[in-house]
């Protein structure tokens, strides 16, 4: 290998390193609790709304404080997503890293591949996919039909994400000109958002994904920042930062109803 090109690689390495601590870290850890304790409770709110049951089987997407609280109250509660050993998102708190559940290992990303889908025997009441839609590299219609697949007769998908048209998001864009959306990660370990959508295109989605919309609502998941951004988001509904959104499954699979 030449020297330059030795270079350019070490300098690549660098910059994945420190994008891995800045978003990775024990800091950052810390910083991802203290950002989203109160979407937690928020979403496991939501949770005990649509679905009261305590005995309700659910599955988490993802492992974090929320699967916490899952499990605090439904007590029954498997996860979905990398190795937890392996898993490089800014939620690796110590009691998420230690926390002890059945865990079924598979990346989303790779549901665009059906004829290598995993055959998962359980199915749940509840399927917790709450601000994760957004990380995905491949269309969701995947990963929603895969899911699809896992639930009761009337269970419920809940996906909560970030309001890709929220009002912070429309002055930053026409006030500041600038991007309001975060650029693609260099640590792919722990990806940001690839594309944020509005909420008639995750109701178009779950159509296509042979679901049906049971409750859809704007909601504020996260403080603001001042009491200008406080009143803004509260102007109108689809001003609000994330939406929320729970299917059922459809007994026809026609999209283009």
């Amino acid at each position: 290998m030449d020297q330059e090109k030795t270079k350019l690689i070490e300098h690549l390495r660098e910059l994945r390193n420190i994008e891995s601590l800045r978003t990775c870290g024990t800091e950052a850890a810390e910083r991802y609790k203290k950002n989203h304790t109160y979407r937690f409770g928020r979403t496991i709110n939501i949770c005990k709304k649509l679905v009261p049951d305590i005995k309700t089987r659910v599955l988490d997407i993802g492992v974090s404080q929320l699967t916490i609280l899952l499990k605090q109250y439904y007590g029954n509660v498997t996860t979905l997503g990398y190795p937890i050993a392996e898993d490089g998102g800014g939620q690796r708190t110590k009691e998420v890293m230690t926390l002890s559940s059945s865990h079924i290992i598979y990346d989303l990303n790779n549901a665009e591949h059906f004829e290598n889908w995993p055959d998962i025997k359980e199915k749940f009441d509840l399927i917790v996919f709450a601000e994760t839609v957004e990380h995905l590299k491949i269309a969701p219609e995947y990963a929603l039909t895969f899911l699809r697949l896992m639930l009761t007769e009337k269970g419920i998908i809940l996906v909560t994400t970030p309001n890709a048209v929220t009002i912070m998001k429309r002055l930053i864009l026409l006030l500041k000109g600038k991007n309001p959306y975060e650029r693609i990660r260099m640590f792919s370990e722990n990806p940001g958002h690839y594309r944020e959508y509005t909420m008639r295109e995750m109701m178009d989605i779950g159509k296509r994904s042979g679901l049906e919309v049971v409750h859809e609502e704007f909601v504020n998941m996260y403080k603001a920042a001042s009491v200008t951004q406080s009143f803004l988001k509260r102007l109108h509904p689809s001003f609000r930062d994330t939406i929320v959104v729970a299917y059922q499954r459809r007994k026809d699979m026609h999209p283009s109803d």
